[in-house]
């Protein structure tokens, strides 16, 4: 029977990396197929937050295919003795990226490895999980409302206080989601300090695969951070759990975006919205936020894309525009994609009427003169000396009419959403460009 997690049972465990790091590392240890556990291989695995997880062994796995053919494995069991996330490895979907022979009798064989379970040694029919942990890099900001710590200062008296608070918590689409906090403590002699960590815990109603938690569950919370946040949020860590198994396995795969950013400190000005402006209303968001990823799945991927891999300007301004295309599209309205994006623009014009100087026609014109060109190159526009600002700009300003359309696609109202933009740095800065 499904059940909500407890929560006393809440607090996120630690590591010995701090939250943000990149994850690139290299370890040493001993490698065998789950079959094949009498022949063991030495070997070194590297991995790194781009490329992923790169296997070379001084042997080979199994029968050799020489350099020339193919070969698969499913899964690869490790030992080793210098990884920070644990000595029990299991490589899953590695295929063969090298073979290189030396002395007769001696080869020697490199894997590309998808994904590397830390933690556990998984068999091919292991990978189903009933719960994940996951945190984001700019979840500690967005909630910074969330909070166990106090102070009080009297004459020469200081008093630091931590107590754990309520977790947010309640039922999504086929889960059920928890946001807590946890803490760490480091005492010393003459320096002690409490540090907190935010992270949210779903527990599934039926297990699932990796890919299916990646693509469900942990892909859509990241892009909606990243729309909250406004700006691009990098999956810091993503741990899961097998059914009836108490032990957490860290998954380690490459990052859609993991570039370093101090996002512990937003301040409202730099979001769309925070969690206190949400907060009776979290879960509910969040577990609405799950259902419009998958009904607009062909909006948010390249609209997000984007966002973790900035591209020259005028791919970034043809891929929000398609983005609001496609948007439009998908509510019946007209072919012409003209007429699409003016009813589009009226239908938000007081909200986002400002960065256009609230001239409607004048807006869709520009807007659909730049993307034939982009497209095209059917005109002299772009040897105009403001072509590339102007681009810009009015790629920018898309961004927000479909942030604009996803808020309500959430519930927010057209108030809540005016309130959000006209106190969001990105958002008054485009104003003043008018």
């Amino acid at each position: 029977m499904w059940q909500p997690r407890r929560a006393d049972d809440l607090l996120l465990y630690t590591h010995d990396l701090r939250w943000g790091e990149q994850m690139d590392f290299t370890c040493n240890g001993i490698w065998w197929l789950p079959d094949q556990t009498e022949t063991k291989v030495a070997g070194t695995l590297k991995f790194s937050d781009e490329k992923g997880a790169d296997l070379s062994l001084a042997g080979v796995l199994g029968s050799s295919r020489g350099r020339f053919e193919e070969k698969n494995v499913p899964v690869i069991h490790g030992l080793v003795h210098d990884c920070a996330y644990g000595k029990v490895l299991t490589l899953k979907e590695s295929w063969l990226r090298s073979f290189s022979t030396g002395t007769p009798g001696f080869a020697r064989e490199t894997y590309q490895a998808g994904i590397v379970f830390a933690g556990r040694h998984l068999g091919p029919d292991d990978f189903l999980f009933s719960d994940a942990r996951v945190r984001y890099s700019g979840l500690s900001g967005w909630a910074h409302g969330l909070t166990g710590l106090s102070h009080h200062e009297q004459n020469d008296t200081w008093e630091i206080r931590w107590s754990s608070p309520e977790p947010i918590d309640g039922a999504i689409p086929g889960a059920w989601l928890t946001l807590a906090v946890g803490s760490t403590i480091s005492p010393g002699l003459r320096h002690a300090s409490i540090q907190e960590e935010v992270g949210i815990s779903l527990r599934f109603e039926k297990a699932l695969s990796d890919a299916s938690i990646t693509a469900d569950y942990t892909g859509p919370l990241q892009d909606f951070f990243t729309l909250a946040t406004d700006q691009p949020n990098s999956l810091e860590e993503l741990t899961v759990q097998r059914p009836n198994d108490p032990k957490y396995i860290r998954v380690l795969a490459p990052r859609v975006f993991h570039e370093p950013k101090d996002t512990e400190y937003l301040l409202p000005h730099k979001m769309i919205f925070a969690l206190q402006d949400v907060k009776n209303r979290a879960i509910e968001f969040l577990g609405k936020w799950i259902e419009v990823h998958r009904r607009l799945s062909n909006v948010c991927a390249p609209f997000f894309a984007i966002q973790y891999k900035p591209s020259y300007t005028d791919f970034t301004f043809l891929t929000n525009f398609q983005s609001v295309q496609i948007y439009a599209s998908k509510r019946d309205a007209p072919d012409s994609e003209q007429v699409r994006l003016q009813g589009l623009l009226a239908e938000y014009w007081d909200v986002i009427g400002s960065l256009f100087e609230n001239d409607i026609n004048a807006a869709t014109f520009e807007l659909m003169q730049l993307r034939d060109y982009v497209v095209h190159r059917n005109s002299e526009l772009g040897n105009m000396p403001d072509y590339a600002v102007t681009l810009h700009w009015s790629g920018q300003r898309l961004g927000f009419l479909l942030k604009a359309c996803l808020l309500s696609e959430l519930g927010f109202s057209r108030e809540e959403i005016k309130k959000f933009f006209i106190r969001n740095q990105s958002f008054l800065y485009l104003q003043s460009l008018q």
